[in-house]
């Protein structure tokens, strides 16, 4: 096995830095930046759970008329 200089030479590249630690180590070069990927799936779901509660607002009160209505 050959021995590794370690004369303070530089490292590869990619090899160091905080930001590689949220990248994958596939083989095809590509890498997936995670924590903007969390930001995206959490930014969809508070948006679905925002409109989900529209609608149920939308829905109750619809019924609370209906019932308010019939007991006139």
């Amino acid at each position: 096995m050959p021995e590794r200089d370690v004369s303070g030479s530089t490292p590869p590249a990619n090899t160091h830095g905080w930001w590689n630690r949220f990248r994958s180590n596939d083989s095809g070069g590509e890498s997936v930046e995670w924590p903007l990927l969390v930001a995206l799936v959490l930014l969809i779901a508070i948006g679905a759970w925002s409109e989900f509660q529209d609608i149920l607002g939308t829905m109750l009160m619809a019924i609370i008329e209906a019932v308010v209505a019939v007991l006139d």
